[in-house]
């Protein structure tokens, strides 16, 4: 029986709790730590566990007391390096959710004691590279379909209301996320390294808010619940209504923070548009766009090859399930298609979701088969995977704060 130690009581690790105490019996959780012990407690409730909670500073001691194989970490984002470290040299193997940390520092200190301790198992939760859409792309750009890539274009959007849930959360403070541009975007970059099998060389970017943050509108008050103006903001969020958020946070007053802070108050400095230029080994640029304030969601990705031009594209089209509730899905589009010079027929090839009713379209249930029972599937991201994604966000933070100037990789991480 393997040991498993929850850091973290997130939103996202629910999914990865029910999944191991449906599928894989060999492991057992024995406790989590949280910062917030009345969420801790209702994740608890919600997930049909009893488990010991440790508060955030009481790591050595859950440790001690807990002796775990595994850690799974799902703390804030900037919280995860420490963790990782100290699991590392512990010789506690570790499962982290992207991204793996917000800053190149955090890069290297993970990288260093990955060094000092290559015996033990790290690998971070690249879920979006098992899209089927994506595998199938993979397979397509690896057997030669289009030839040599000479370019990629990535365009991601966010609907009103994702890209608005970020602003309402911790996420918004980039001290804490490193923007959205590590948070959110690290999945992309991980598929693009993954996909082309090379390394980033330099990036630059640029960004700035559209929709969110303190110049966009007054704050009226602090969250939604108490807001004088819900009534006419099409961002208003009743988390009573979300089926989750309603039961991890059901003790209202006793939790640090609920997940509908105002979209416009001062703390929420993280850009909602960015705009990133990442050069590969090869030669091979990339033009990356992030928007998260758009009227649909999805990514379209458009990799140029000598033989032809792939076109990957899934879309979600959304509507409130009622006033300041749950979104509710109207239609998916999902395509996959090359296109040949000289060509007219397009070709066309299945991208839809393995399982259109399950999260994020059945890729949780395949990395899940990936770490708790050697699924060997190939596709599972390893640590370094996971600091290279997210050294493309943190060059681009520097490079916007420098604006726009080129940042090469191999000057903030050494290997």
């Amino acid at each position: 029986m393997k040991k498993i130690l929850l850091i973290g009581a997130s939103v996202r690790v629910s999914r990865l709790v029910r999944e191991v105490l449906e599928k894989y019996p060999e492991y057992k959780f024995v406790g989590v730590v949280d910062s917030d012990p009345a969420k801790a407690a209702d994740f608890c409730t919600f997930n049909k566990v009893t488990l010991p909670i440790y508060s955030h500073d009481e790591f050595d001691r859950a440790v001690s007391e807990q002796q775990p194989d595994l850690a799974v970490i799902t703390t804030s984002d900037y919280t995860h390096a420490g963790y990782i470290v100290k699991c590392l040299d512990l010789k506690i193997s570790c499962i982290v959710e992207k991204p793996l940390c917000i800053n190149a520092e955090q890069c290297q200190a993970i990288w260093d004691a990955q060094k000092r301790n290559p015996e033990v198992y790290a690998v971070t939760m690249h879920n979006s590279r098992y899209h089927h859409a994506v595998r199938e792309t993979l397979k397509l750009v690896r057997s030669g379909n289009i030839g040599n890539i000479r370019s990629i274009l990535y365009n991601e959007k966010l609907d009103h209301f994702h890209g608005s849930s970020y602003f309402r959360r911790w996420n918004r403070h980039k001290d804490f996320s490193g923007g959205l541009q590590i948070h959110k975007s690290s999945h992309h970059f991980d598929k693009m390294n993954f996909l082309l099998g090379r390394k980033p060389l330099w990036v630059a970017a640029n960004g700035c808010q559209t929709a969110y943050g303190p110049d966009k509108h007054p704050a009226p008050a602090k969250n939604c619940a108490n807001c004088p103006e819900a009534e006419s903001c099409e961002f208003f969020l009743d988390f009573h209504k979300n089926k989750v958020y309603e039961q991890l946070y059901n003790t209202s007053g006793q939790h640090l923070y609920t997940p509908d802070q105002c979209i416009y108050d001062k703390e929420a400095d993280a850009e909602d548009f960015v705009n990133i230029f990442v050069m590969y080994e090869g030669g091979i640029p990339m033009s990356y766009t992030l928007s998260a304030c758009c009227a649909y969601e999805g990514e379209e990705i458009i990799l140029e090859g000598t033989d032809g031009r792939l076109e990957m594209c899934r879309h979600a089209f959304r509507r409130p399930e009622s006033r300041g509730g749950d979104a509710l899905t109207m239609r998916k589009e999902n395509i996959l298609r090359i296109f040949r010079f000289a060509q007219a027929e397009v070709e066309n090839f299945d991208a839809d979701d393995d399982n259109k009713d399950a999260d994020h379209g059945g890729c949780d249930e395949l990395i899940y088969r990936d770490l708790f029972a050697n699924g060997n599937s190939e596709m599972l991201a390893t640590l370094e995977d996971g600091i290279y994604a997210v050294l493309i966000g943190a060059a681009a933070n520097i490079s916007m704060q420098n604006n726009g100037a080129k940042v090469d990789i191999n000057t903030i991480f050494k290997r």
